[in-house]
């Protein structure tokens, strides 16, 4: 699936775990900021206006960057 920056997404994936456990299952919901080969951007609390400056150092938006490579799935909820 192809999915584009300002879109809406429901990603799942693994995330690291201190101490030498296994990977920790999670979600993240939110609005690509950021896409490229290695990883995803994603802000969960973001200006509402898509239009509006997306920057991931805005102390305004709470982002999370993903490693595409841990993504189990990843679903648009959004076309825009």
């Amino acid at each position: 699936m192809r999915v584009l920056r300002g879109q809406i997404v429901e990603v799942r994936f693994l995330d690291h775990c201190e101490g030498g456990g296994a990977p920790i299952d999670f979600t993240a919901f939110g609005r690509v900021l950021s896409i490229d080969k290695v990883s995803l951007t994603v802000a969960g609390w973001t200006y509402s206006d898509p239009r509006a400056r997306q920057d991931p150092k805005d102390p305004n938006i709470k982002c999370f960057t993903i490693l595409r490579s841990t993504v189990k799935s990843l679903y648009r909820l959004s076309r825009s």
